[in-house]
Order: C-alpha cells, then structure tokens, then sequence
C-alpha cells in the first residue's frame, strides 16, 4: 500500500517511481548480519519478492544473495515462505535468488524437500535458479547436496534426469563421496552413447581428479 501511494505521488510531478528505488537499491552497501538491520532485510525480502518491476526485484535479491554472514531474519522468513506458501514457478525462481547458499538453511526437510526437487522442474528456468543455488553451497550444505545426488543417480537414471542432476553439482567438488565418483566413472560408459551427457560426465570427473 504504502508503494502504491508513493508511487502516485511521484507520477504526478512525472518521476519513475521504480527507477527511483532501483537506483536507491544499486547504491546500498553489502548488507550486514547485525540485529539493526533486519528491518532492512524484510523490506529488501518484500521487494525482492512483490516488486512488479523485474529490474527491482533482481536487484534486491542480488543483496540479499551476496548478504554477508548468516542473517536470521532472511533465512527464517524464506524458510517460512518455502514451507507454507505454494509457490508459482516465478515465485520459486525468485526465493531462490535471495538465497546466499543451502549452507544458511536449517531445515532439512526445506533442503532436501522443498529445493532439491525443483532440479526436475519442467520449467528452465526454475531448474537454472535452483542448479545456481546448489552450485553455491559451502563445505557444509556442498556435502549435504553430495549425499542425496549419490541417493538419486544411479544406472538405470533417466539420461535427462541425470543432466539435471549433474548441472546441480556443487563447486565444493572435494565433497563428493567415494559411492559417486564410482558411479559416475560407470555411468561414463553406460552413456558413452550421449555426447552431451559424456561430455559432463568427464569434465566433472576431470575437475574431480
């Protein structure tokens, strides 16, 4: 509500109202995890999420995503969000964009329940958000992610299931098991008949030796 009135307010003397905020917002400093600034975080979480204007949302959750240190306000308010709330594929695409990494999530029920699937979602550009943000993890939720990638890929993995998959592995690549790497070693072969498939199969094993 109080968007709409100003932003009325400054259609009437012709200013953008949105480009006022998205230049406020391309100002601000990295945002701190200090209790003084969670009043800050809620309304950047607000915009990130219910902002029409996509540039303005982009640019909130890239605050939010590059936020420094583990902040309370944001990872209880996007695991309530992700919990509670049925979600469009829009929606989900911008929780998580606001996410620093899987490392700041508590619950693993929100983890392995409510983001690691959307790795199958049929719509690209959820699966591309989600990837990115598994791609992020730290030491701590790299190995977490590791653990269920080794539960769901095996021989009889759907090719595209598996792509998928692999496009969600993490950076932190020393936190793969021993049971995947074996897997992934025999599924090069298994495939050896997809290109694409191979091909990420053995700069993954690549990067992993």
């Amino acid at each position: 509500n109080y968007y709409i009135m100003y932003r009325e307010r400054w259609n009437r003397v012709n200013v953008d109202f949105d480009l006022f905020i998205l230049n406020l917002l391309k100002c601000y400093p990295r945002v701190l995890n200090v209790p003084s600034m969670d009043n800050t975080i809620a309304l950047l979480l607000d915009l990130a999420m219910r902002h029409v204007d996509d540039d303005v949302r982009r640019c909130a959750q890239g605050l939010l995503r590059e936020s420094e240190g583990v902040n309370e306000t944001l990872i209880n308010m996007v695991t309530e969000v992700l919990k509670y709330c049925k979600l469009d594929e829009y929606s989900l695409v911008d929780v998580f964009e606001c996410i620093p990494n899987v490392d700041t999530l508590y619950s693993e029920d929100v983890v392995f329940n409510k983001i690691c699937p959307h790795v199958h979602n049929p719509n690209l550009q959820v699966r591309q958000s989600v990837c990115r943000l598994l791609q992020r993890s730290g030491q701590k939720g790299g190995s977490r992610i590791m653990e269920w990638l080794d539960e769901n890929i095996n021989e009889h993995t759907d090719p595209a299931d598996l792509k998928h998959l692999l496009c969600a592995c993490p950076d932190q690549l020393e936190c793969v098991t021993g049971s995947l790497r074996d897997k992934l070693v025999c599924l090069s072969e298994v495939h050896s008949d997809d290109q694409e498939l191979q091909s990420m199969i053995v700069q993954l094993l690549r990067d992993l030796f």
